[in-house]
């Protein structure tokens, strides 16, 4: 028997006769591969696999409980005729029950395995975790009008994907595409279909379903094909199978229970009777992934199905929510005075659903509090509201992000007459997942309520917003923002956060950076200096959220509250004041006080760290704040940049757009994407690729006009874990000239920009900063501090003081 290896996938065809039925999947994939998009987002799904492959070995894939996963599927017939709808809807329902049966050994015919087993020791006749169930609920619009919600997921004479075998509208769907595809082609499908884009499982009219189909609509299961096995074959090709024939004995299908075999087997070719590549061994020819007539197909192997149950878990975070599929039993849950642990149902005010005799409304009076939570850690619950009316502005439901409505600051928000909540979800601040509902109703009138699909998510990996701020200062900041001490005094900064979620800032933790290297933890600080000079202090947070960084996520906003400490002041006395007098004489004394200056460069501040979480056209941003020149001062000319330097680790530079962006928005390409020459799969730093949000080690990378080598074209070295080729740290030519910049003000926010523009890869910046030519930098960090006042010490020998002039005696 063959090991379980995940080899690199090489698509080859197969002649058949004129008469003999075939899969075209191979053809399809080897146009489709020319497409170099649909390569890379087809080979980075592979990678997905082959880790979710090594993940699930590593666990007893086979002994661990796994819900049962539901696919949402639509039906699509472009040619089929509208009059026709109730045979094609009974249609496609017949071809769902029979990948039911097939998938899951149920299928009637599955007891002809157990005469066949005989000659194929150690092959389990396989049964996948999944259940097919045509969708009934939240369509997509503008498809077929007559689709309405509460009917399945079955289009009739709609243009599925303008005539391609992908529809972005049908984007969350397992689609099945019913139309004339011509020849002996039977079916095709994608190797390892993506949900995401729309794509589907192709079905020619004579292959789908069983039964006497749907004459009118040219749909007729015929021949050899006419019990719904083809779309059990393609299925399994969207699901990563093989054909369990490979062309050659040196290549297999990578399964080790399916026997390796050479040619496709046709018609219905006896259990042991086809030799396979290695002795005793026979080609399992009632396998779905060969060739044989329907009637002889009646079993998947375990080998098989563990590929597939791998393939769909894949896939299952791609499936759109609150389809309501017909085979799901959805419970519901009314409204009381309580709470339940459920990832699935239907959440109604005290009324119910209502129906035709009933609308289901709730009464006066009411004042429950309801908590919902997931069932599982790490989970989240989600609401999505399709229905949502009460009395404006006095029937009032208030959502909180927490498990319990004692802390107003969790509160997500208020909503009443028809302000829907839309679609609310437990965030990663919130430990418990749960979401708590508040409703209240006055004593006058009714309304028809709500009515919410309750399902339980997995957050992404990032991090909410936080501003910190300054709310209080003693000394207050004078007009130009700056706080005026002398050594010693105390000073006393009280800071808060401002939190993009609702409840963000329960359990934050707060430390001041007070400039001099010195940390207070609280909101609060008391300190002081003992040496002269200008002090930056800043507030850092950090939320609870620790599944992008251990310590939690932190604000990414700078305070930079300047506080600047007097220097000592030269004191002398007057040129005309006597420097001795005799016993018993008087003179007087005039002190000379002289502010003493204090020279100081001023140097833009660097960034905090920042996430680049794994996106698709996702944009993040990571700013500094400029404040060191005049306020009308501009980037005169690019030679007043000396360069931009970032420390970085990614692990796949082809992702990425690099971009600077002035505080008047305007910007430059430091890096920029392009899918056939932007640098692939070479790394920057030395980053963790193992899909993990372990930060790796950063690089540094500068951009300079006076550069000759654009970053893509950088020289390589190994780093990474595991290594792989990663640019040098050095000085690179922008992309773009730096003269997009000119007439930008040089104070403000300076950001750097990157789009993640294909999925999969992540990375930090740890920091990054702007250097300016010296010569340009005004010295407004320098300062002469202002003589406020002065006082002579108490002296026997003073007999008058008269403002800086003594008389002694």
């Amino acid at each position: 028997m063959k090991k379980f290896v995940i080899l690199v996938f090489i698509f080859t065809g197969f002649i058949v006769s004129a008469q003999d039925h075939h899969c075209a999947m191979e053809s399809h994939m080897e146009e489709m591969m020319k497409d170099p998009h649909f390569a890379r987002e087809w080979e980075l799904q592979q990678q997905q696999f082959k880790q979710s492959v090594k993940q699930n070995l590593g666990a007893n894939f086979r002994q661990q409980i796994m819900d049962e996963i539901v696919i949402p599927v639509a039906v699509h017939f472009p040619s089929g005729l509208e009059s026709d709808r109730a045979c094609l809807e009974a249609l496609a329902q017949n071809q769902v029950d029979i990948l039911n049966g097939d998938f899951t050994a149920t299928n009637p015919d599955s007891n002809l395995w157990n005469t066949a087993a005989q000659f194929y020791p150690g092959v389990i006749h396989g049964v996948a975790n999944v259940q097919f169930c045509i969708a009934t609920s939240n369509h997509p619009t503008a498809t077929d009008d007559d689709l309405v919600e509460g009917g399945p997921a079955v289009t009739i004479g709609y243009d599925f994907g303008g005539g391609s075998d992908a529809d972005n509208a049908w984007s969350g769907y397992m689609n099945f595409l019913v139309k004339d595809i011509g020849g002996s082609v039977l079916g095709y499908s994608p190797l390892g279909g993506s949900i995401n884009a729309g794509q589907s499982v192709v079905i020619n009219t004579y292959a789908f379903g069983s039964g006497t189909g749907c004459s009118a609509s040219g749909i007729v299961p015929g021949g050899g094909s006419n019990l719904g096995r083809t779309t059990t074959h393609e299925l399994g090709h969207f699901f990563n199978l093989q054909h369990t024939f490979s062309g050659s004995c040196a290549s297999d299908d990578g399964i080790a229970d399916t026997p390796n075999i050479v040619n496709p087997n046709y018609g219905c070719p006896a259990p042991g009777s086809i030799a396979g590549c290695e002795s005793g061994e026979f080609a399992l020819t009632m396998s779905y992934m060969d060739y044989g007539n329907d009637p002889c197909l009646y079993m998947f192997s375990q080998g098989q199905t563990d590929v597939m149950d791998t393939y769909v878990g894949i896939l299952q975070s791609q499936f759109k929510p609150n389809t309501i599929p017909v085979c799901v039993q959805i419970p519901e849950y009314i409204i009381t005075n309580g709470s339940v642990t459920s990832c699935n149902g239907l959440f109604y005010d005290s009324g119910g659903a209502g129906d035709a005799t009933d609308p289901g409304q709730y009464t006066n009076n009411e004042v429950y509090t309801y908590t919902i939570c997931p069932e599982g850690p790490g989970q989240s619950t989600q609401l999505v509201f399709s229905e949502f009316q009460t009395q404006n502005n006095t029937d009032v439901m208030s959502i909180y992000n927490a498990s319990d409505a004692s802390d107003p600051a969790t509160l997500i928000g208020e909503f009443s007459g028809t302000n829907s909540p839309g679609t609310v979800a437990a965030t990663l601040t919130n430990t418990s997942g749960c979401l708590t509902i508040v409703f209240t109703s006055n004593e006058f009138n009714t309304d028809l309520g709500w009515e919410a699909f309750i399902s339980c998510i997995n957050p992404p990996a990032e991090c909410q917003t936080i501003v910190a701020q300054l709310d209080s200062a003693s000394p207050a900041p004078n007009d130009e923002g700056i706080i005026l001490v002398c050594q010693g005094e105390s000073i006393t900064l009280n800071g808060s956060g401002q939190f993009s979620e609702a409840g963000g800032g329960t359990g934050a933790a707060y430390q001041w950076d007070i400039g001099d290297g010195t940390t207070i933890s609280g909101q609060s600080a008391t300190f002081s200096f003992d040496a002269p000079g200008v002090y930056i202090a800043n507030l850092n947070i950090w939320d609870t959220n620790t599944t992008v960084f251990p310590e939690g996520c932190k604000n990414d906003n700078k305070i930079n509250q300047v506080i600047r400490v007097s220097t000592t002041p030269d004191i002398s006395a007057s040129d005309d004041t006597a420097t001795s007098i005799c016993y018993g004489d008087s003179s007087t004394i005039t002190a000379v006080v002289t502010p003493t200056p204090y020279i100081n460069e001023c140097t833009p501040p660097e960034s905090n760290v920042t996430f680049l979480p794994d996106g698709n056209g996702d944009v993040y941003n990571t700013c500094i704040v400029v404040d060191c020149f005049e306020s009308d001062q501009t980037l005169e000319d690019i030679s007043q940049i000396i360069d931009i330097c970032l420390n970085i680790e990614h692990s796949y530079l082809g992702d990425l757009d690099i971009i600077i962006v002035s505080p008047n928005g305007q910007q430059a390409y430091l890096h920029q994407y392009d899918i056939f020459s932007s640098g692939g799969g070479t790394f920057l730093g030395a980053p963790i690729d193992d899909e993990s949000t372990t930060p790796g080690t950063g690089a540094d990378y500068c951009f300079s006009a006076n550069a000759t080598s654009l970053l893509v074209n950088g020289p390589t070295i190994m780093a990474g874990n595991p290594a792989g080729l990663s640019i040098a740290p050095g000085t690179y030519l922008p992309q773009q000239s730096f003269n997009q910049l000119v007439g930008s003000p040089l104070n403000g926010n300076w950001c750097i920009k990157v789009v993640d523009n294909i999925p999969i890869d992540n990375g930090y910046i740890f920091s990054w900063g702007i250097n300016f030519d010296s010569s340009i930098v005004p010295p407004n960090q320098s300062f002469t501090p202002d003589i406020v006042s002065s006082v002579w010490s108490d002296d026997p020998t003073i007999t008058d003081v008269n403002g800086d002039t003594i008389s002694i005696s």
